[in-house]
């Protein structure tokens, strides 16, 4: 990526952006896009997305931050959620000059059962919604505003784990959501090669996702392995791991479509 990806107007989407990794991605693009970008923010619980906007707004306010409170998953149409920001911000496609997409939300579902114990068909269903579904209805819905490559530089990130290649035992429904995030990202990587993809995972993190993992997951030894990490304190702080997540969006060297984990990435961005 050319060096000069901080001095381009941007519109960028982050989903799940009100807490956690998508706090940390929002504040840190923030920090770094050219006066007169705009963030619009997804996520389920209001109060979270206006922290996240009062946050960033305060900290840097040539960056306009836009909450859109909604359920991914339960939604008829999404092609509506992007003329409903442009609406809300005032603003046209042809004010910016790069756009960007960023899945991060996602859920772990159930992490109590194995994988032949995945028996509850609406639990099932919701979580395939969320995780795959959602994110390929709203890919469609940001192409279909934004047609015109000639006109943005475009891209597309999926934030993905380790877990999209590894298998982990009561992680049946996290790992097969990611596993297919990743193909069905590297398969549009080969099909535009004009858009620039990148299925990012940012190592293990410390957030409530974690603690969450620690009080309830079933199979005792994926139990064990996250409480070692956090007590030996090898979990990342998210703004480290969007250190690495910058670095390699400036320098552009992935290929497209490429599944990047954090430990792969050589180069950290100087504070």
């Amino acid at each position: 990526m050319p060096a000069d990806i901080w001095s381009l107007r941007t519109f960028c989407i982050v989903t799940g952006g009100g807490k956690g990794l998508g706090y940390s991605i929002v504040v840190n693009l923030a920090s770094r896009f050219a006066s007169g970008s705009v963030i619009a923010i997804a996520g389920r619980t209001e109060a979270n997305l206006l922290r996240t906007q009062e946050y960033v707004e305060s900290h840097y306010p040539e960056i306009s931050v836009q909450p859109l409170v909604v359920d991914l998953c339960l939604r008829d149409t999404y092609d509506d959620i992007f003329p409903t920001i442009f609406s809300l911000q005032s603003i046209n496609a042809e004010d910016f000059q790069q756009v960007m997409l960023i899945h991060n939300a996602g859920t772990l579902g159930d992490i109590t059962h194995t994988a032949i114990q995945q028996d509850d068909t609406r639990a099932v269903r919701r979580n395939l919604d969320l995780n795959i579904g959602s994110t390929m209805l709203l890919t469609a819905a940001f192409f279909k505003f934004f047609p015109d490559r000639t006109r943005f530089k475009t891209y597309v990130v999926n934030i993905s784990s380790l877990c999209a290649i590894q298998p982990v035992k009561s992680f049946s429904m996290y790992c097969t959501g990611k596993a297919a995030r990743d193909m069905f990202f590297r398969v549009m990587a080969e099909e535009e090669p004009d858009v620039r993809v990148l299925s990012y995972a940012p190592g293990p993190l410390l957030t409530s996702m974690t603690t969450h993992i620690i009080d309830h997951v079933g199979d005792k030894d994926t139990k064990q392995m996250f409480k070692d990490m956090k007590d030996n304190e090898q979990l990342l702080d998210c703004d480290t791991s969007m250190m690495k997540f910058v670095c390699l969006l400036e320098d552009d060297k992935f290929e497209s479509g490429a599944h990047v984990d954090y430990y792969d990435v050589e180069k950290i961005c100087d504070q």
